[in-house]
Parts: C-alpha cells; sequence; structure tokens
C-alpha cells in the first residue's frame, strides 16, 4: 500500500499533467478554427470538370490518364502526421492500405509517424513531407508533379490511391480511399436532348490537349483539399483525444483524493487506538 507522502507526490504529479494536457487541448482547438476559417474549397470547378468528363466519355478519349492499365503496379499514397497525441488515426490508415495492397504495389508515405511506422514493418516506401502547418500549393504542386511523371512518362503504375483522413465534423473523421489516376469522375445518364447537343460540340485544338491540361489542374486542386481534410482531421482528432485524456486524468484524481483520505484516516485510526492502548496499559 501507496504511503500518504507518495500518494502527496502522485496527486500533484496527476495535477501537472493535467494541466499540461489543457495547454495542449487549447492550442490544438486554437489551431483547428484557425484553419477552419482560412480553407477554401472549389466545389464550382469540380462540378465544371465533371461536366466535361461526361462529354469525354461520349468521345471515347484515349487518353493514359483515362485508360487503367491492370497490367501495372498501384501507387498507393498514404497521408500521415508528424506530429502525437491523434489516437488511432494513423493506424486506421494504414489498415485500409494493407486490407487491399498487393506485393508488387509500391506504397508513398507523407509525414514522419508513417514513415517511422513503414521502418519498423520493414516495406519499401518512398517518403514525402508531411503537411505542415501553412497549407500552401507548392507541396501540392510537388506531389502531383512527380505522380504525373511516374503514371504518364515513365507508366511505372497503372492505378494511383491515396488514402487520408476525411473531415466530416469536429467529432468525426473517416478515413477514406480515393483514385486519382486514372480519372474516375461521377457517372451519371444524360438526357436525350443533351446526348444529341454533346454529339455536336467541337473540340478544339483536341479533346486530348484539353483532357491532359485539366486533369493536372484537378490533380493539384484534389490534393490540395485533400491535405486541408488531412490537417483539419489531424487537429480534431488532437483536441478530441487530449480531451479523452483529460477525462481519464480526472478520473485519476478522484480516485487518489480518495486513497489519500483513507490513508489519512487509517493513520488517524492507527493513533487513536495506540493512545487508547497505552492509557489502558497504566
Amino acid at each position: 500500500m501507496l504511503t500518504i507522502k507518495q500518494i502527496k507526490n502522485d496527486i500533484r504529479f496527476n495535477h501537472e499533467v493535467l494541466d499540461l494536457i489543457e495547454v495542449l487541448k487549447g492550442i490544438a482547438s486554437a489551431q483547428f478554427r484557425h484553419m477552419q476559417t482560412k480553407r477554401e474549397k472549389s466545389l464550382r470547378f469540380q462540378k465544371t470538370l465533371d461536366d466535361f468528363f461526361k462529354m469525354v466519355d461520349l468521345l471515347k478519349s484515349e487518353h493514359p490518364f483515362l485508360q487503367e492499365n491492370n497490367s501495372l503496379p498501384t501507387a498507393i499514397i498514404g497521408i500521415t502526421s508528424d506530429e502525437g497525441f491523434i489516437g488511432d488515426l494513423n493506424k486506421q490508415i494504414f489498415n485500409n492500405i494493407f486490407e487491399f495492397i498487393k506485393p508488387e504495389d509500391e506504397i508513398i508515405v507523407l509525414g514522419d509517424r508513417g514513415k517511422h511506422f513503414l521502418e519498423e514493418s520493414e516495406r519499401p516506401f518512398l517518403y514525402f513531407p508531411g503537411v505542415g502547418e501553412d497549407i500552401d500549393y507548392s507541396q501540392a504542386e510537388d506531389l502531383r508533379d512527380y505522380l504525373v511523371k511516374q503514371y504518364l512518362d515513365k507508366k511505372r503504375w497503372g492505378k494511383v490511391l491515396i488514402v487520408y483522413p476525411e473531415f466530416l465534423s469536429f467529432a468525426a473523421q473517416e478515413v477514406r480511399t480515393k483514385q486519382l489516376l486514372p480519372y474516375a469522375g461521377k457517372k451519371e445518364e444524360l438526357s436525350l436532348e443533351k446526348l444529341n447537343f454533346i454529339r455536336n460540340i467541337i473540340v478544339e485544338p483536341s479533346s486530348e490537349s484539353i483532357i491532359d491540361y485539366l486533369i493536372r489542374v484537378w490533380l493539384l486542386e484534389e490534393i490540395n483539399n485533400i491535405f486541408w481534410d488531412s490537417k483539419l482531421s489531424e487537429w480534431a482528432a488532437r483536441v478530441i483525444h487530449l480531451e479523452s485524456s483529460s477525462q481519464d486524468l480526472k478520473i485519476k484524481a478522484g480516485q487518489l483524493g480518495f486513497s489519500y483520505f483513507r490513508a489519512l484516516h487509517e493513520v488517524s485510526d492507527k493513533n487513536i487506538r495506540e493512545i487508547f492502548a497505552s492509557r489502558l496499559m497504566k
């Protein structure tokens, strides 16, 4: 059984850790709100692109950006965190990756946590720096240009997938797998009137050049949006995880307080019994 001095030391340490957790939680909450107000997501561009590729399907384009090659390996990109205190978010990402990965497929990981995990698993991978605090297009451009070069010029992969935490709400993040290449837009049935209209469209200079340009632009926008989703999910998960730790520490503080008063009461009882016994002996 712990002594009163040991229990008091545990209580003091518990309070110090709880204060630290509250500070970290406040920082994470403030950072989350700051990033949420800065985010801009171009849904209008996505809709315009989807409308265009409905027309491209009718043109039966054979551009590599639209053709999947099942004879080549798949590149799977995992977006992980550089920091801790985010619960099992990174673990969920790797669970999704290893659920369908094949031996010949390649892994690209962003973030130090993912890098350390793969180094321990001794699985070959390619490393990119994690998503920083200040999200800009330069990092998305670097990743986009590398993917396009390997997919289009070197024909290294037949498909490119990305696994990342999608931000749904402050309390909910969902790990999602999305196909980047070849482009797989939304499909829907078109009316006969719209079909006739599309068939009469003349595409200049060529559908291939337009497809090439638009897919590159779309990739940049999509990767940038995924970076924002990942960072918002990371900060939200951190707040939730720190809040859970805070509640656990408060429960522990209550248990320590009970143990302290119990030990104090036992010491008092022992002293009273000793005094009463000594008086009886006299």
